[in-house]
């Protein structure tokens, strides 16, 4: 099902309630910020919008005792994965993919 700003979602993938409105009857009504639309209509159309995330914190604190606990193969070298993320990010931009850094 694709994914839009309509989309009822609940959970950790709701929409952020930003303010909150008063009506004239004193009712709060939650504002929810405009996001962009993304969905998947096909697996081998052209990408246009991708959302990446940035290797940071949580891969520093894998270590070689929790990693199976974590569900990795292996450590991985963060400064490398940073090095090889801006590089991914670069080609996609450079290919017309619009993308968000989550």
């Amino acid at each position: 099902m694709p994914f839009s700003a309509d989309s009822p979602i609940t959970g950790s993938h709701a929409p952020a309630v930003t303010d909150f409105v008063v009506g004239r009857d004193g009712a709060a009504t939650a504002a929810v910020a405009a996001r962009p639309t993304f969905s998947v209509d096909s697996e081998v159309g052209r990408l246009r919008k991708a959302i990446v995330h940035r290797p940071g914190l949580e891969q520093r604190r894998l270590t070689p005792d929790n990693a199976a606990e974590l569900l990795f193969d292996d450590v991985i070298w963060v400064r490398k994965a940073k090095v090889e993320h801006a590089a991914f990010v670069q080609v996609l931009q450079e290919r017309g993919v619009e993308v968000f850094d989550a």
